[in-house]
């Protein structure tokens, strides 16, 4: 909108005692706009690495890790300022969601990638911790202990015999052996039909990862229940980040913690969006990713946007 308008008549009006003579209507002139000058913010000074809260060393073994990043998803609910619906709603999706942490969590809790694969490795081979991977480019972990736990809430319910005989197989075969993705051929080695393999799919256990071209061979990869709504909550909460930072900072994308955190504590996305998982939660996850960097500067901890997909 202009700031003024200004008003001006004909140069050739006049006043006289004879005859008030009309002058020419008052035009209005529009003054140009002018492009609204965006403050660019100077960038943070880094000082050095920032050390974070929930970091350990390597005398934590990788299980313990993993139960203290799961155990720090959720924030408790608000006294006031959310709607009982939206609690009673939020409750409810949080209890079907599987204890299940990314790797890159882990990256962040250690700083030493090397040991986390190699720990990792470990528990694998000694069927500690299950892999499950959603996408080619997201994966969870999960306690062995947790994943069976889920396999038995499933075997409490109100099922078919068929089914509760299917859950009993396939738990058997959880607690025996440890893969990431599984031919079919293999699964029906351990004498599953393709009937009960449709059906762990249905269920939730397995997903279909991929088929070849000729379509002879079927490779299943093991899943969980609901572990999808971990992860459209996951990557909700990573693309606000993302542009909350660049809003903040177009020019260097970089923010304070605190900055940030209060942009997090104000979003109306906090609840209803992003279910109240922890900032740090996504936070950790995003760092161990390489899609953020943190750093200490003169008025705190500072998160900056790498760039990184």
């Amino acid at each position: 909108m202009p700031k003024h308008l200004l008003y001006s008549s004909s140069s050739t009006s006049r006043v006289t005692s004879k005859s008030l003579i009309r002058s020419p209507a008052k035009r209005k002139v529009r003054t140009p706009t002018k492009t609204p000058t965006v403050k660019t913010l100077e960038q943070l000074v880094y000082i050095t690495d920032a050390t974070l809260d929930y970091q350990l060393d390597t005398s934590t073994d990788v299980l313990n890790a993993l139960d203290h990043i799961v155990d720090n998803l959720w924030e408790d609910f608000p006294q006031a300022g959310v709607s009982k619906k939206l609690m009673l709603e939020v409750a409810a999706l949080r209890r079907g969601i599987p204890k299940a942490a990314t790797v890159h969590q882990l990256y962040t809790v250690f700083r030493d990638q090397t040991y986390v694969d190699r720990e990792l490795q470990r528990a694998f081979a000694d069927n500690t911790i299950k892999r499950i991977r959603v996408n080619s480019d997201n994966e969870f972990l999960i306690r062995t202990a947790h994943y069976d736990a889920v396999l038995q809430e499933g075997l409490r319910k109100d099922i078919s015999l068929e089914t509760r005989t299917l859950l009993e197989q396939f738990s058997h075969l959880m607690n025996a052996y440890n893969f990431v993705s599984i031919e079919r051929e293999k699964m029906q080695a351990h004498g599953f039909t393709p009937p009960q393999l449709s059906k762990l799919v249905d269920l939730g256990f397995l997903t279909l990862f991929q088929t070849s071209t000729d379509s002879t061979s079927v490779v299943y990869s093991l899943s969980l229940p609901n572990i999808g709504l971990l992860l459209k909550v996951l990557m909700h909460a990573r693309k606000w980040l993302a542009k909350s930072i660049t809003i903040h900072n177009r020019s260097w994308k970089e923010i304070t913690d605190t900055q940030l955190a209060a942009r997090w504590e104000s979003s109306k996305a906090k609840w209803s969006g992003f279910k109240g998982i922890r900032m740090t939660w996504v936070l950790y996850d995003c760092l161990g990713a390489g899609t953020l960097e943190v750093f200490r500067t003169p008025v705190g901890v500072a998160w900056k946007l790498t760039g990184k997909v």
